[in-house]
């Protein structure tokens, strides 16, 4: 028989750690800088949070939004703590929203991933590539804001959220 154990999921009630929402920001970030959680727990929450839906962990999986299987090889665990809970704060080089609205009234969004004088490829959040060429683009804009939407960390605890950090550490290892 499998247990929850076995699925490195908690038990209900054992975790007494607040939930990141009812915290500022601030208090978040000082309870989980020194909180140890599990990678295992931490592997579960980013499923849960669906953070695939936006990120990749393995070179060897499509691309979408920032690669996270190295991250913690660049960012500490307190910034990467930071850009979860406060995602508009900065945004990857790379990583800015794009709007484009063509001529036949379809409109993309995503990153711009190459750019040329009279074409521009943009992947979408479905990893889709999409090849414009330039004079079929009536409107460009980019947001000012991160498609990853604050607030994501609300429903969890300190200790899941010092677990997602743990398993994004782990994965840099």
């Amino acid at each position: 028989a499998i247990s929850v154990r076995h699925l490195k999921i908690q038990l209900p009630g054992a975790d007494k750690t607040p939930k990141i929402g009812d915290l500022t920001v601030e208090q978040a970030l000082a309870q989980v800088s020194s909180f140890k959680g599990s990678s295992a727990l931490g592997e579960a929450v980013f499923i849960k949070a669906a953070c695939m839906t936006c990120h990749t962990v393995s070179p060897d999986q499509t691309p979408k939004g920032p690669y996270l299987g190295s991250i913690a090889n660049i960012y500490r665990r307190d910034e990467l703590a930071k850009a979860i809970l406060e995602p508009n704060a900065s945004i990857a080089q790379g990583f800015a929203s794009h709007i484009l609205t063509l001529k036949d009234n379809r409109v993309l969004m995503g990153f711009i991933t190459k750019e040329s004088a009279d074409q521009v490829t943009l992947r979408d959040m479905a990893s889709q590539e999409h090849i414009i060429t330039k004079s079929d683009i009536s409107q460009r804009n980019s947001l000012p804001t991160s498609m990853m939407p604050p607030g994501l960390m609300n429903a969890f605890t300190i200790k899941e959220f010092a677990s997602i950090l743990d398993y994004i550490e782990s994965l840099s290892n």
